[in-house]
């Protein structure tokens, strides 16, 4: 899942209209995506009092249209839409929206009404991803009231909560709170990075139209499916030998509780056999065992070699470690106290520095 910047967010917003997609159409685009996560995660939308707060960018564009698809084909018992800007500070596509939701016949609030308090969905649509620094003047009243004035409400944020800096985990400043946020295209650093991300509640990412050769970034977050291939069916007259033999080295004195769990994790992720090489045998039955410190005398014949759960940083764990490092092994793994021990010693040894 390919992670963007709001700089390069833009650049690719920019080269989709530049390939013949207007930007109103994107806008329509992603209202549609919202309006339909908001149905998946909701349900049906005609029994809610929904409020849809808008400011002045093309976020709080995105909003008035989203308005617009509400009323006109979920008609909720209750809608009210709050325009934070004076509609002439409206520009382009936004302003686009504005002049067809006030067609629609939908009256445009200049602040929350009191009543609105009652609301069941708020849609934070006010500040996006162009946000620098804390959130100040209407939009700060905004995000206070999604905070404190809708206590029977669950908020969807429009690509970010309204104040959540976009390029990066931490904010300045008051954000909205956030069940469900819905973004377009690809996710954000702010949507992957901590504490923001903490604060997003449930993301979705949603397609709008932008060609995917656009969509380029040298930052990328995993997904279950980009490991799915690794677990293929196996075949019928395999046996536990088929599927290689992990050794795991670690577990000194009173440490054997992390190499025991990376053992049983190996086996849960396919390793047809795994021996752990540590100070304590009462691990797991499924577990063959090993003396720790000599551990490179039952290297052969393993096809991956894991090294650092509870192995300590003492000066016979650094040796062990060197000695594993210049023996061969087609798969090595370091982590924990290996990554420690090759932080605070200067090894050559298997292209180790």
């Amino acid at each position: 899942m390919k992670v963007l910047t709001a700089g390069a967010m833009r650049g690719v917003d920019q080269g989709t209209v530049e390939l013949g997609i207007p930007g109103l159409l994107l806008m329509e685009n992603a209202a549609h995506r919202v309006v339909e996560e908001m149905v998946q995660y909701f349900g049906s939308l005609r029994g809610h009092r929904i409020i849809v707060l808008c400011g002045k960018g093309n976020n709080g564009g995105d909003g008035l249209a989203i308005a617009r698809l509400l009323f006109v084909r979920h008609q909720p018992v209750n809608l009210t839409v709050v325009l934070f800007c004076e509609p002439g500070d409206l520009r382009g596509d936004a302003l686009a929206n504005f002049q067809m939701l006030g067609a629609a016949g939908v009256f445009i609030e200049p602040e929350i009404p009191t009543a609105a308090a009652l609301s069941t969905i708020v849609v934070d649509a006010v500040l996006g991803t162009g946000l620098t620094g804390a959130a100040r003047g209407r939009a700060l009243v905004a995000i206070d009231a999604m905070n404190s004035g809708f206590p029977l409400a669950r908020v969807v944020a429009v690509d970010v909560p309204s104040g959540m800096a976009s390029d990066g985990g931490a904010s300045e400043g008051a954000i909205a709170r956030a069940d469900l946020t819905v973004t377009f295209t690809a996710s954000k650093l702010c949507h992957v990075l901590p504490p923001n991300c903490n604060r997003i509640g449930k993301l979705v990412v949603v397609p709008i139209g932008t060609p995917e050769q656009l969509v380029q970034s040298d930052v990328a977050c995993c997904e279950a499916s980009d490991f799915s291939t690794l677990f293929g069916a196996r075949p019928r007259g395999a046996h536990k030998g088929t599927f290689g033999h992990v050794l795991l080295v670690g577990g000194a004195t009173g440490k054997s509780g992390a190499v025991k769990m990376a053992g049983l994790a190996a086996l849960r992720a396919g390793a047809g056999l795994v021996t752990v090489a540590s100070e304590s045998d009462e691990l797991a039955p499924e577990l063959m065992t090993h003396s720790l410190w000599d551990a490179p005398k039952s290297l052969p014949g393993k096809n991956v070699l894991a090294i650092g759960p509870g192995l300590g940083t003492s000066a016979e764990a650094a040796r062990l470690v060197e000695l594993l490092l210049e023996a061969y092994a087609p798969v090595t793994v370091l982590d924990a106290d290996a990554l420690n021990l090759i932080a605070q010693t200067k090894w050559k040894a298997a292209g180790v520095a």
